[in-house]
């Protein structure tokens, strides 16, 4: 019964050795551990033949592509993860905001955030959406979302995550074999340390297992949809792009810029001044009072003064 007993443990030793070994990043060289791997657990833990049949994990090379048995490389799609971030001006903010959303939705995406501010007033509104576009037709959103308003900025970033996605896939093939074989020594053993040590790296096993699973969800969905970050602004004037004119044209572009603020500036004081015209109206009210009262005492006081000078 001893014997039986270090069987097993020799056995859940072995697979945990062959998990750390499989954990080790050399994709060049996954093939070659594996061999090892066999051919140890072959000799030194005699194994059955169901528990010593080697592992065929897919190997990589260094640019992530497959090698199959005679050594050719096979192309695999990359993962690639993208965002795109946009400033827009509009003159017509409702409408660019219930276009941009049904456009999100026509496409099979869907708005992950929406914030609006400033609703209330009448030309100083923005919103900040934060859309998930399916990755296959994210130029084709940003090409529409273009078109409904005057694009001030325009960024977008792309990240290749195969080398880290393709590992942890290695990671999830090694722990689910191992898994297996851990429920299948499981079901046999009649050993109650035997059982207890089994179960204890079972459920290790387990826990790794489901934390590459959640991390290769999340990739998943962040490689499938594309994140798009947008800013709406509603202004009155666009913001001219003159990037590509001439000098003179840079240069009128600017006077005219200049004369607008100018106009503007004495728009928003002339606003400022009619819209406060109660509270100078209030406050002249109670200077002419206050002046009105001021003068009466000081004129009591030169009467008094005076009275004061005839009794003498």
């Amino acid at each position: 019964m001893k014997k039986k007993f270090k069987g097993i443990f020799l056995l859940l030793l072995a697979s945990a050795l062959f998990t750390a070994c499989a954990s080790k990043g050399d994709r060049g060289g996954q093939n070659q551990k594996n061999e090892n791997y066999t051919t140890s657990s072959k000799s030194d833990y005699a194994m059955t033949e169901e528990a010593s049949m080697e592992m065929e994990d897919t190997a990589y090379d260094s640019d992530n592509a497959k090698v199959d048995e005679g050594g050719a490389t096979l192309e695999t799609n990359r993962k690639i993860i993208r965002n795109v971030s946009l400033g827009l001006e509009t003159q017509d903010f409702e409408e660019v905001v219930a276009k941009i959303e049904a456009e999100i939705a026509s496409l099979g995406g869907y708005a992950e955030n929406i914030n609006m501010s400033d609703l209330l007033s009448s030309t100083n509104r923005y919103c900040y959406i934060t859309a998930r576009i399916p990755a296959a037709k994210l130029d084709s959103f940003v090409s529409k979302v273009g078109e409904t308003g005057n694009v001030v900025n325009k960024n977008m970033s792309a990240e290749d995550v195969t080398v880290n996605y393709v590992d942890m896939e290695s990671h999830v093939k090694v722990l689910k074999t191992e898994q297996e074989r851990l429920i299948a020594l499981l079901e046999k053993a009649d050993e109650l340390e035997a059982i207890i040590l089994l179960e204890q790296r079972l459920t290790e096993v387990r826990y790794e297992l489901e934390s590459y699973e959640s991390r290769l969800r999340t990739y998943d969905n962040l490689i499938d949809y594309s994140t798009v970050s947008i800013s709406i602004q509603e202004v009155i004037r666009y913001t001219p792009q003159v990037d590509n004119e001439s000098t003179w044209q840079k240069m009128k572009a600017g006077l005219s810029d200049t004369l607008y603020d100018i106009v503007d500036g004495f728009n928003d004081f002339l606003i400022w001044i009619v819209s406060n015209i109660p509270y100078f109206v209030f406050w002249g009210v109670v200077i002419v009072v206050a002046c009105l009262v001021i003068k009466r005492k000081r004129k009591k006081r030169r009467e008094r003064s005076l009275r004061q000078e005839k009794n003498e």
